[in-house]
């Protein structure tokens, strides 16, 4: 074992079961080296390189839930640690947590948003909870399609679900109103308002309809109430939904009545998630898709690629210059090494100084990238390993696990 921390074999001749402890520089076998019978020692704990909580998106006053907590260890395996084994807390004053997991929500006066996070070995994982108001007619969303525009403010979304109202109460209203919000910042993404008189009655079954004109600014195309089947659908085009994450919530007024509910990942795009592209001019994100670390016969000669998503809050542009860092090493490309190749398309071919082949590409209509280092010293590794971009005012962290 070398003072850096490597392990190469040598060419001493001893027993599988000992094993040699000692210093050296790599001009042979050091004075202080001695042998030892290891054979005793059992193998080390694995140690934990994440956690993820899983649990409700909503849940109504005076309830209760289960919240579970899965651990990832840097051996590849991974463990059910939701109770007593992991720190369960709730940043709310309307519900508490136990030590298993298990959720109580207390009375509230309207919607009420916190946070529940587990935390293990110093490795956390949180997840928002909406407690709904018993007062506020709570309407289900049981199915729903959101699709990012080729261009922003042309976004499309739309749902169904169970919403139980009465023909009377449709008749006194004077408007409709849909609000659409963030679930993670409550933040406001869409809202319309809509006369109630121009939701037309046909067999019990109360219809708004408009059409878009293509590359003009849109609305609500449809808002149905079937009061005979108690089920609503809205759909919305080229409406501007940037900032819209997974959960959110939709509120719809509808004269004295207020309905809300909240569309968490089991419900919306079939499980997939919500188009990245919405952040885009709201948010600086950053995640990987997929990665590989290519190990060569001669230390110069590594190779890394990784490839994901991101987006901008701001102007901010790898012409600024792109600085690159996988672990403890840092790889930048001057801002003038980038070519356009589209309006919003940016990519590199770049040979830094010490030899490395930087090769980038980045698609900001799309929010993807692809960076690839060839011809470095990259050291291999085991674990977790944070990838960094920096680029302007853009500097962002995601984790690689090995």
């Amino acid at each position: 074992m070398f003072y850096d921390g490597r392990i190469r074999m040598s060419w001493l001749s001893v027993d599988s079961e000992l094993g040699l402890v000692g210093i050296s520089e790599g001009t042979g076998t050091a004075a202080d080296f001695s042998e030892g019978d290891v054979s005793g020692y059992q193998p080390c704990e694995p140690i934990v390189e994440s956690v993820e909580v899983t649990g409700p998106d909503s849940l109504a006053e005076g309830a209760a839930a289960q919240f579970t907590c899965i651990a990832r260890y840097d051996d590849g395996s991974t463990q059910d640690v939701t109770a007593g084994m992991v720190s369960w807390t709730i940043d709310s004053n309307y519900a508490a947590i136990n030590e298993n997991g298990q959720i109580t929500t207390a009375d509230v006066n309207s919607y009420q948003q916190c946070t529940v996070t587990a935390t293990l070995d110093g490795k956390s994982n949180s997840r928002t909870l909406v407690i709904t108001d018993s007062a506020i007619h709570n309407i289900t969303i049981k199915k729903c399609k959101v699709k990012a525009g080729k261009i922003q403010g042309f976004d499309s979304i739309s749902f169904s679900g169970d919403f139980n109202t009465t023909a009377d109460i449709i008749a006194a209203a004077d408007n409709v109103t849909v609000r659409i919000y963030s679930a993670a910042d409550d933040y406001l993404v869409y809202e319309q308002t809509i006369s109630a008189d121009l939701l037309v009655n046909s067999k019990n079954t109360y219809a708004y309809k408009y059409k878009t004109t293509s590359g003009e600014p849109g609305g609500i195309t449809l808002l149905k109430f079937d009061i005979g089947k108690n089920k609503f659908d809205l759909k919305a085009a080229n409406v501007n939904l940037t900032g819209l994450s997974c959960p959110f919530y939709c509120i719809i007024d509808l004269g004295t009545y207020s309905g809300m509910s909240i569309a968490g990942e089991s419900v919306v795009n079939g499980k997939q998630l919500i188009p990245v592209r919405l952040l885009s001019g709201y948010a600086d994100t950053l995640s990987i898709a997929k990665y590989s670390l290519k190990v060569a016969s001669t230390p110069a000669g590594n190779s890394l690629s990784v490839k994901g998503t991101f987006t901008v809050a701001d102007d901010s542009s790898v012409t600024d210059g792109l600085t690159i860092t996988w672990g403890e090493q840092t790889f930048t490309i001057p801002g003038n090494q980038f070519t356009q190749v589209k309006a919003a398309r940016w990519k590199s071919k770049y040979l830094a100084p010490d030899g490395s082949i930087l090769n980038t590409d980045f698609d900001f209509a799309k929010c993807a990238f692809t960076v690839v280092i060839k011809q470095t010293q990259i050291d291999s590794q085991w674990g977790t390993v944070d990838f960094n971009l920096s680029f302007g005012n853009y500097n962002k962290t995601a984790e690689a696990n090995l």
